[in-house]
């Protein structure tokens, strides 16, 4: 069976600003510094550190850790914001891209679900012969 899939990729700058639009929209408490380094931990689960600068000193202060629910909560809420929709029954795993970026990876349903779950599926009314119709796929949007 074919495989629907789509990915959404995320620069370290996109997951710097999804994770600080996390913060503010959760009331995490942020420092009054700017942010020096965003990592990506894979191992065991996906953890990102926010690693702010010192304000008195050379190197880092302060770190933010988030676990692997709040980092996908925060991907949801970024793409929510950015009217990117994000279909309910597709499923949805991060991963990781390169050393220092992620994507939001979705696979549709195929099969019986296909027809009614499908973001893509379309039913248009077609004529199968005299005084009959029925609804099929009429189109397959590409987006």
């Amino acid at each position: 069976m074919p495989l629907d899939l789509k990915k959404i990729v995320f620069s370290n700058e996109e997951i710097q600003a999804l994770m600080v639009n996390f913060c503010l929209r959760t009331n995490v408490s942020m420092p009054e510094t700017r942010i020096g380094e965003v990592e990506l931990l894979w191992e065991p689960e996906l953890q990102i550190d926010i690693k702010f600068l010192s304000k008195h000193e050379d190197g880092y202060g302060r770190t933010l850790s988030f676990t692997n629910s709040e980092v996908a909560a925060a991907v949801i809420m970024y793409c929510r914001l950015n009217k990117e929709p994000l279909p309910k029954t597709a499923e949805k795993k991060l991963e990781p891209v390169g050393d220092d970026a992620m994507a939001l990876c979705l696979r549709f349903p195929w099969g019986e679900m296909w027809n009614k779950d499908h973001p893509g599926y379309e039913l248009d009314e077609i004529s199968t012969g005299p005084e009959q119709s029925q609804k099929v796929p009429l189109a397959i949007k590409v987006s």
